[in-house]
């Protein structure tokens, strides 16, 4: 008799064992957002693998101390004894079978180890970046309270400079909200519409704040041959050949919601780059 497949997009109530409340509706939530079981659990397991890397006891206690609000696992009992049985499934116990295998590859390979936990840490997609600072953080509240599109942006808004990063942090909030109201429609826009809707609200933010706005060069990323503002940057194909350079994104291959997500909060980066860049003093 064939065991029954398990579908790889839908959650499963298993899946929710053991998780605390706010856990489960921070999981509910990035399946609603487009990420299938499958993304899921892999993310978890990124999760233990990160977790389970080597490191100093009080910074392990620190991380733990932490996690355990998120996914509580028990630490007295060997990781091999919780996880062991379904090893080859990652059903329930995808953040301990994570665990295992950094723990089982650090056995012949510390320094190895130390290094794909800061690989994977660093080279996250935009989208699994948030939600894997948001497990290890413990920040499900505050990502609850986000919309969609603004997940990825704030992964792109992390290496910013800070001021540059609240005023490019205050644009995007017009992208989303009015009167502090979520504004309907925006999520359904294409890339193009998307392209059109950013635009249009930086011009207006341009207006706004005339004299206020701090220049590209202070914003500590490094950016090239930015689409001029004002001319090139109001040329759809111009920010899509750009941003599939820089990015490898591009609207005629994109596939998914979470590709549209970070595609869409490229295309607000691009666009409000190419505004600051208008900002620099010349003396």
């Amino acid at each position: 008799m064939q065991t029954p497949k398990i579908p790889e997009r839908e959650m499963l109530e298993s899946d929710y064992s053991g998780l605390p409340a706010h856990t489960r509706k921070f999981v509910e939530r990035i399946h609603r957002d487009g990420l299938d079981r499958v993304r899921i659990h892999g993310l978890f397991v990124l999760l233990g693998l990160c977790a389970g890397a080597p490191d100093t006891q009080s910074r392990i206690d620190k991380l733990f101390q932490t996690l355990s609000l998120v996914v509580p696992v028990d630490r007295t009992r060997n990781i091999d004894e919780v996880v062991g049985h379904v090893y080859d499934g990652y059903e329930i116990e995808a953040f301990g079978c994570g665990i295992f295998q950094m723990l089982l590859h650090a056995r012949s390979d510390i320094s190895g180890s130390m290094q794909i936990a800061e690989l994977i840490k660093s080279y996250l997609p935009l989208v699994y970046s948030w939600c894997f600072n948001t497990l290890q953080g413990n920040s499900i509240e505050y990502f609850l309270g986000l919309e969609r599109g603004q997940v990825p942006l704030l992964s792109l808004m992390q290496p910013m400079a800070t001021d540059y990063a609240k005023q490019m942090w205050g644009f995007q909030s017009s992208l989303f909200y009015r009167d502090q109201e979520p504004i309907d429609g925006v999520d359904v826009l294409t890339v193009r519409d998307w392209h059109a809707w950013v635009l249009q609200n930086a011009k207006q933010f341009d207006t706004d704040y005339p004299t206020e706005l701090i220049p590209f060069s202070k914003s500590n990323i490094a950016l090239l041959n930015i689409p001029q503002w004002r001319s090139e940057i109001e040329k759809f194909e111009i920010c899509d050949a750009y941003i599939d350079e820089i990015w490898g994104y591009s609207a005629s291959s994109i596939t998914g919601d979470i590709e549209t997500l970070e595609y869409k909060a490229l295309l607000v980066h691009l666009v409000y780059s190419s505004l600051t860049s208008t900002k620099e003093v010349i003396h």
